[in-house]
């Protein structure tokens, strides 16, 4: 969830097979840095923020995805698994 001062936004949620229990959080704020440095709209940018959170799916505690990584996973079905 994200709010501007004026609106809440709510993304998409994700239902994972958690690996690593750390970084998480890391990676929901890479993701929303990365998008709001890209000028991508506040729901764009929480949407890609939560789709990199979902990295959960890769072992380790660093978020090791490209950017079409992330893509891919904003446009599954919800599972954010990925292989590699």
């Amino acid at each position: 969830m994200l709010y501007d001062g004026r609106q809440f936004y709510r993304s998409w949620t994700y239902s994972i097979a958690s690996v690593v229990k750390i970084g998480g959080g890391d990676a929901f704020c890479a993701g929303l840095i990365y998008a709001l440095l890209h000028k991508k709209s506040l729901p764009d940018a929480l949407e890609f923020a939560a789709a990199a959170c979902a990295k959960h799916t890769v072992e380790g505690d660093i978020l090791c995805a490209s950017v079409s990584d992330i893509e891919w996973i904003m446009g599954s079905d919800g599972t954010g698994r990925m292989t590699r």
